[in-house]
């Protein structure tokens, strides 16, 4: 866990941390957590729209920033380039079925 600027490492702290992310654990688990059927792609839309469909409410924390180890992702090839197409159409195609189609 990050620490906070009043965070000064005490048991309290950490123990504030925590109760802070329970909300967020109980939405998750209440909506079932990630879908299988998502790969890749559109994992946060589908996660955001079945929460709000549950009742929580989804917010953008556009300083968020997401860290690969090691610095990277997969090496560029042409077999990387069409199983990441690939999983962004399909996951595309089942966000559009489920929630724009109806």
């Amino acid at each position: 866990m990050r620490r906070s600027r009043r965070d000064n490492g005490s048991r309290d702290d950490t123990l504030q941390q925590l109760r802070d992310h329970v909300p967020h654990a109980r939405a998750f688990a209440a909506i079932g957590g990630f879908d299988p059927a998502f790969f890749l792609y559109y994992e946060d839309d589908d996660l955001c729209l079945r929460m709000q469909e549950a009742g929580w409410r989804c917010v953008l924390q556009p300083a968020a920033r997401a860290l690969h180890p090691g610095g990277a992702s997969s090496a560029p090839s042409v077999r990387t380039t069409f199983i990441k197409q690939f999983h962004y159409a399909r996951s595309r195609q089942i966000a559009l079925q489920r929630y724009v189609s109806g």
